[in-house]
Formats: C-alpha cells, sequence, structure tokens
C-alpha cells in the first residue's frame, strides 16, 4: 500500500512557533498562521478618569475595541424637617457603546468617568445632585467623542423629580444608546434605572431614608418623612472591551 510509517515529519520551510499545517487541492503541506483572529482578549474598567493606550493592558495583539461609557445617577432628595412629605428619586445617567473600533498598540484615548450624584442629607431638606457626565474622546485612536450626562438629582419635598441624563453627542458617535431613566415623584420616591445599574428602592416606611442606586449610573431614591436624607446616586463607568 501507500503508507508511509514514521516517528516524526518535520517540514522546515514556513516553520514557526504557533503554525498550522495546511494543504492545498493537490496535497501539498505548508505551514500557516493560525486562523480565528479577532478573539476576546479581556476588559480595561475605568472608574476614574483616565487615558487608555491601547496594547499597555497585558493584551499587545489588541486590534479592535469596542467602549461603553455610562454617566453617574443623580442623588434623591430629602424629606423636609417636620413633613410627612417625601423626597424625590434622583434619575439614571445616560449610556452608549460604540464599537469594534480599529487600533494599533500605543493609541490613545482620553476617558472622563461622571461621579455620583449627591443625596439631600437629613436634616437639610436639601435636592439631591446631578450625576457626572462621562465621555471618551480620541487621543490617537480614530473616533469622535462620544459624551453621556448624568441623571438629574430628585428635589425635596414636594418638588419633582430628576430628568434621565441624554447622550448629548451626534447619533454617529454610537451604536447603542440608552437615555437614563427619570426618578419618580412623591409617594413611590425610587431612583431611576440605567442600562449599568438600579434605582434605589422606594423606602418602606415613613421616617426611612433614601437608598443608595446600585451598579452604575442608577439613581438613589428619596427620603421619606420627618427630615430623612436621600440615596446616594451610582457612580459612572467607562469600559474598553479589547479584541485580537
Amino acid at each position: 500500500d501507500n503508507t508511509v510509517t514514521a516517528n516524526a515529519v518535520k517540514i522546515v520551510t514556513g516553520a514557526g512557533a504557533d503554525k498550522v499545517l495546511t494543504s492545498d487541492a493537490d496535497g501539498d503541506a505548508t505551514w500557516a498562521d493560525a486562523g480565528g483572529g479577532g478573539g476576546f482578549l479581556g476588559r480595561v474598567v475605568y472608574a476614574a478618569d483616565a487615558t487608555y493606550t491601547a496594547g499597555t493592558s497585558g493584551h499587545a495583539d489588541v486590534t479592535k475595541i469596542v467602549i461603553e461609557v455610562q454617566a453617574g445617577g443623580g442623588g434623591g432628595g430629602a424629606a423636609a424637617s417636620g413633613s410627612t412629605n417625601v423626597g424625590v428619586g434622583g434619575a439614571g445617567g445616560a449610556y452608549a457603546s460604540k464599537g469594534p473600533i480599529s487600533v494599533t498598540s500605543g493609541q490613545t484615548a482620553t476617558i472622563v468617568v461622571g461621579a455620583k450624584g449627591d443625596k439631600g442629607a437629613y436634616g437639610t431638606g436639601a435636592a439631591g445632585t446631578i450625576g457626572g457626565t462621562s465621555s471618551a474622546a480620541p487621543g490617537t485612536i480614530s473616533f469622535t467623542t462620544i459624551t453621556c450626562t448624568g441623571g438629574g438629582g430628585g428635589a425635596a419635598s414636594g418638588g419633582t423629580a430628576g430628568t434621565g441624563g441624554t447622550v448629548t453627542s451626534a447619533s454617529a458617535t454610537y451604536d447603542i444608546r440608552v437615555d437614563g431613566g427619570n426618578g419618580v415623584w412623591q409617594y413611590n420616591k425610587s431612583g431611576g434605572d440605567s442600562m449599568l445599574g438600579c434605582g434605589g428602592e422606594q423606602p418602606t416606611a415613613s421616617a426611612d431614608a433614601g437608598r443608595a442606586g446600585t451598579g452604575y449610573g442608577a439613581g438613589g431614591s428619596g427620603g421619606y418623612g420627618e427630615a430623612q436624607g436621600g440615596g446616594d446616586g451610582a457612580p459612572g463607568i467607562v469600559i474598553i472591551t479589547e479584541y485580537a
């Protein structure tokens, strides 16, 4: 028969680490680079302002990225002193994502991460504050700045709910857009949701403090009665996912 038996076969032409052996239609074998590029490498997560530099996160072979931008959530309002009224919920911050975006090692982007909105504190009868704006802007990576505004703070007793954050950059700058959810007015008292978080739950009884937003970008709920404070909003975040 035509069987060849050997302990080893060594083909030196074109050989190299991590190569695969392929053949053409005539059965001639050659070494080739492994296929199936574009695989997931990992995520770089930013909880504070920073500069992203491709190839410095332990993945020197990165060629594409997806950027996710989440703004901060608004703080919940406090109840007025001596009142059985309620503070109002803060709103969720906006979210947007873009990608895949082509990169080469050493290219950069500027990251800004929005802070949480602060609650109206106990005994102050104060409104919550707005969540911070998050953004990703090109350094030497080619894309257009993505800007997401934070959720509005909830008013004190008898006021209005926080308004959800929005994506203020043009539609061409993102592939997915999710505006923040509005806070809830009066006796529901809950915070607005975001793409990456859930609004603070309403207090369960009179003379109860508001709850903080969970995850990233969600609003805090308002305080319920007798000078109770609201809940803080959740902070923003920017996530860059890397691919080979």
